[in-house]
């Protein structure tokens, strides 16, 4: 870490002080800085540092910690190991230099061992399974709080510091510029981390009511944007749950689709380095660059105890305009820092008044929702016993009834998911009308009929909602593939009839108006059912198939502003519907809102890896953007999950054509060929 004797210049260093009136003074002037986050800024916290498990690894590699997580190892067997590694150019250092700068650190009674050896001791300790590594580092974060420090981080990512006083006047009078301040109130808003833990995020949770946009994966890279107002936690090496990066190989290298966010946060904000010591190839590399965009100079923050930060650092702050600032520790700066800019805020009294606040709010709003539930309950119980009475057969389709309701919850929104919607409305309307003549019992097949919906498989494959063809014609605004929900037109008369009569019974049946909304779309009825959807959205702003329906009529009608609209509301009620991101991707893509649309095509592969539709999808936008390799890759991909996919062996084709490769395009066009004939 030492700076080798070579001289910094001393008009670059900087104090604490200094650097706290320079985040004042630019703030003032309209500057907005980010906060780029290493392993040192989560030592508090109780997660070591690389270089305390470095040591805590060779430890356990020479056979000297045993403990109940570790198993005893043999120094013997692990220079063995470690040479064939070096050999096969799998470690960057030999393991006898390792062995000496540990016991070096032993001999100084340091419990630290030099960064560079980070991840040839990761691969050493854990080969030949790396999984068990992210175990080993998920057990150590997951019982670790965030220290002081992230209070102050917290309130520097969501709580402008400034007074009105402080802003000047522009234009427009002073409240207008005030307001106008108020607006973009969380200036400072972006942490940039090579760290895999979420003590950032656990700290706005606990001390703020601002949920942040994590960028915990390359794909999501794309949502960073200086627009946005939330905080933004963006993770260089991936969150811990996204297969993080922790081997040279893979850090090694900043990931392309981060470049362009980077590049794009270095104009925006002028970063505070804090905790990091620039032993990854990524994003050190990245930074060194000299097309990175570092606009105003930075301000690299590094442990006085441990002297100077290497050479390569020194020469990278240099020649950015940048400034050193020796602190004591990550906790020590930020306190420092929050008693500057926030005052008493920080305090204990403060802090615990707001903490027993937010407890109490919680318990609130949790004690009305239980009772809630019970009123409910109560008045359904009530409403159950009066309708049916005792009857036997009633009861068993009462009971019944409940269970296609589950059933429901677990089916995914597909044909059969609208089926059984359909034999709830028919059970409901039966139900009731046969309680206005006691003398007319319910009809025994209609209790056949809801047995069959129930053993339904529910992990078949043709319960998903997209297939692998939803999305192959390019000459119709339909991409989500609708099975008819009935068998032919007088089915959906009959759905149409039969929903209309539970409207008549019941007004307010959000669930019948949905229903009826289906079938007339399955008619290409679609003002009706749009007005369908309308009116059950109307009755229940939460309904979330109502949105996803009305956005697919929407989108066969070239209202893309309103699909996307009714996409993005539904995916807000539920996050985790991977469909409902393809299609908002798809009417993106229609409004040539390419990165919007690659976006949400990386989030639907996050949540369903196994679809193949979303890597075709992906595919085709890189196809438009003239990125070949990207392409290919995400065409290759789809193939691999379907084998018969003949839209994916078509724009692959196109792909292999735009950069030269005929062979390989005539192949793919040919199997495409032959794959439409079977399907014909």
């Amino acid at each position: 870490m030492g700076g080798g004797g070579v001289a910094f210049p001393k008009s670059r260093i900087l104090s604490v002080k200094q650097l706290i009136q320079q985040m004042q003074e630019s703030n003032r002037n309209g500057e907005r800085f980010c906060f780029v986050l290493g392993s040192g800024a989560s030592a508090k916290s109780g997660i070591p540092t690389g270089g305390e498990l470095e040591m805590d690894w060779m430890n356990c590699i020479m056979g000297e910690k045993e403990d109940d997580e570790t198993p005893p190892m043999d120094a013997n067997i692990m220079r063995e190991c470690a040479d064939k590694l070096y050999e096969e150019n799998l470690m960057d250092h030999e393991f006898a230099e390792i062995e000496e700068a540990w016991k070096k650190a032993k001999e100084e009674n340091k419990e630290f061992m030099p960064s560079e050896y980070y991840f040839d001791l990761y691969r050493l300790r854990f080969h030949p399974n790396r999984r068990n590594g992210y175990r080993y580092l998920e057990r150590i974060m997951e019982k670790c709080e965030p220290s002081l420090g992230y209070r102050v981080l917290a309130l520097l990512l969501t709580k402008n510091y400034l007074k009105p006083q402080d802003i000047p006047p522009t234009n427009c009078d002073r409240d207008c510029a005030a307001k106008k301040k108020d607006e973009h109130s969380n200036q400072n808003n972006l942490v940039i981390t090579t760290n895999f833990d979420s003590l950032t995020e656990d700290a706005l949770f606990i001390y703020s009511d601002k949920k942040p946009l994590v960028v915990s994966h390359e794909s999501l890279a794309a949502y960073m944007d200086s627009d946005i107002q939330r905080p933004v936690v963006a993770k260089v090496h991936r969150g811990l749950m996204y297969d993080p990066f922790n081997s040279p190989e893979e850090t090694n290298k900043l990931k392309e689709e981060w470049r362009e966010a980077l590049n794009y946060a270095f104009c925006t904000y002028t970063p505070i380095v804090i905790g990091y010591g620039g032993g990854d190839g990524s994003l050190m590399s990245f930074l060194e660059e000299d097309d990175t965009p570092i606009r105003h100079g930075l301000y690299w923050c590094y442990v006085d105890e441990y002297g100077l930060p290497g050479r390569n650092i020194q020469k990278f702050v240099e020649k950015k305009g940048g400034y050193l600032i020796p602190i004591k520790s990550f906790d020590e700066l930020m306190l420092k820092i929050g008693a500057a800019l926030y005052g008493e805020e920080i305090s204990k009294e403060e802090t615990k008044e707001y903490l027993v606040n937010q407890c109490e709010q919680r318990t609130k709003q949790y004690e009305k929702r239980v009772e809630e539930l019970e009123r409910t309950s109560s008045e359904q119980t009530r409403t159950s016993t009066a309708d049916v009475g005792e009857d036997s057969l009633w009861n068993s389709v009462i009971e019944m009834l409940s269970n296609l309701g589950k059933v429901m919850e677990t089916t995914p929104l597909g044909v059969k998911q609208k089926k059984l919607l359909t034999v709830e409305t028919h059970v409901r309307y039966t139900a009731k009308d046969s309680a206005k003549d006691s003398s007319q019992p319910p009809e025994v097949e209609l209790l056949d009929k809801i047995l069959d919906f129930l053993t339904i498989d529910n992990e078949s494959n043709d319960q998903d909602r997209i297939s692998s063809t939803s999305f192959d014609s390019d000459n119709t605004s339909t991409y989500i593939k609708q099975d008819p929900v009935y068998s032919d037109f007088e089915e959906c008369n009959e759905a149409i009839i039969e929903s209309s009569k539970a409207i008549e019974l019941d007004p307010d049946d959000e669930w019948a108006y949905n229903n009826r909304g289906i079938a007339y779309t399955d008619l290409k009825q679609y003002d009706e059912a749009i007005a369908d959807f309308s009116k059950a959205i109307e009755l229940e702003p939460d309904l979330t198939e109502a949105y996803y329906n009305r956005g697919l009529v929407y989108d066969k009608l070239g209202k893309n502003d309103e699909a996307i609209a009714d996409f993005s509301k539904t995916i807000e009620l539920e996050p985790d519907l991977t469909e409902a991101y393809i299609a908002r991707g798809v009417a993106y893509e229609k409004c040539a809102l390419y990165t919007e649309a690659l976006g949400d095509y990386g989030l639907a592969i996050l949540l369903a890896p196994q679809k193949a539709i979303a890597y075709v999808k992906r595919g085709k936008v890189y196809l438009n953007l003239m990125n070949y390799s990207a392409a290919i890759r995400d065409c290759t991909k789809a193939i691999e999950l379907d084998p018969n996919y003949a839209t994916a062996y078509k724009n692959r084709a196109k792909a292999y054509r735009a950069i030269g490769k005929i062979d390989l395009a005539e192949a793919d066009e040919k199997r495409a060929e032959e794959l439409e004939q079977e399907n014909s």
